[in-house]
C-alpha cells in the first residue's frame, strides 16, 4: 500500500471537513449577532449592546426584568446553565411565547432566534410572574 498517497487523501480530507466546519460557524454566528441585535431593539435597547461582552448578559437580564447582579450566577458552573434557561424562559414569556419555543431556543438556537428576532411577536416591558 502507498502510505505517502493515503495520507495525503486524509490530510485533503480533513482540510475540506474543518473548513465546512468554519463556514457553519460564521454562519451561526453570523445569524445569530443579526437576531441578538434585533431582539434587543424589539425590546428598546441598544442592538449594539448584543456584541458587547459582559454587557450584553446586563441588558439580557434587564430585558427579562432581573436585576444586574444575576450576571454573577453565570459564574458559578452548572448554575450558569440554570439561570440562563430560566432567564430565557422569562424572556420568551415577554415577547409572548410559551416553554415549547424556550426549548426551541436551548436545543435548536439557530433556527428559533431569528423566528423571535424577524418574526411577529413584541417585546410587552409589563411584569410577567
Amino acid at each position: 500500500m502507498n502510505e505517502p498517497i493515503f495520507q495525503e487523501q486524509v490530510l485533503e480530507y480533513l482540510a475540506w471537513l474543518s473548513m465546512g466546519m468554519l463556514s457553519f460557524y460564521i454562519v451561526f454566528l453570523v445569524v445569530h449577532v443579526v437576531a441578538w441585535w434585533r431582539i434587543f431593539e424589539k425590546a428598546d435597547q441598544p442592538g449594539w449592546a448584543s456584541i458587547v461582552p459582559v454587557f450584553n448578559f446586563i441588558v439580557f437580564n434587564r430585558i427579562a426584568q432581573y436585576p444586574w447582579w444575576f450576571i454573577f450566577l453565570y459564574l458559578v458552573p452548572l448554575v450558569n446553565v440554570v439561570v440562563y434557561i430560566v432567564t430565557l424562559h422569562k424572556l420568551m414569556k415577554l415577547f409572548g411565547k410559551d416553554g415549547w419555543f424556550t426549548t426551541g431556543m436551548v436545543v435548536l438556537s439557530l433556527i428559533f432566534t431569528p423566528i423571535l428576532a424577524f418574526g411577529s411577536s413584541e417585546y410587552r416591558s409589563q411584569e410577567i410572574k
